[in-house]
């Protein structure tokens, strides 16, 4: 059976060579790219209560603090996992279940598309500030805003009567 940081690994490794091409750097289980706004980042976690890894989304605002390099998901401004913008969170939770039958080429295909598709467009709607509220609030996934940046990317609470 595969340890959950032999997973975390493998999943870091299959994602590497397209994230690679899409800008980011990869440093250990985390892949930044870095803009004049913002810091993108996937995080490889390696789980301790599920059967896999977790992938996390963050992106960290050049605005609201310290220049930072590298970033840990906690520091970024708002953040989710790549299963809060799959269509098909299950399937997600499948294929990164590294001890399963599913053929490697499968979980190839099927998680880098997730990736494409999903989670670098989420990044990438996110990495400029001004379009990210629009950006969230065209969206129906979860994402958690830190409170520094809740005032220039989420709505006003309205009044309940």
């Amino acid at each position: 059976m595969m340890t959950p940081s032999r997973a975390s690994a493998e999943v870091a490794g299959l994602f590497a060579p397209m994230l690679q091409e899409a800008g980011f750097v990869r440093s250990g289980l985390n892949f930044y790219r870095s803009t004049d706004e913002s810091i993108l980042l996937v995080s490889i976690q390696t789980g301790t209560h599920w059967l896999g890894p977790y992938v996390n989304l963050g992106v960290y605002y050049h605005k609201f603090g310290e220049t930072m390099e590298r970033p840990g998901i906690v520091d970024c401004h708002v953040q989710t996992r790549l299963t809060s913008v799959v269509p098909n969170p299950l399937r997600e939770g499948e294929l990164l279940q590294m001890s399963n039958d599913i053929s490697l080429d499968t979980r190839r295909a099927e998680l880098l598309g997730m990736m494409r598709n999903y989670g670098l467009s989420w990044l990438e709607g996110m990495e400029v500030f001004e379009s990210a509220r629009t950006f969230l609030q065209g969206s129906t996934k979860a994402a958690h805003v830190a409170p520094i940046a809740r005032e220039g990317l989420t709505p006003p609470l309205k009044d309940k009567k």
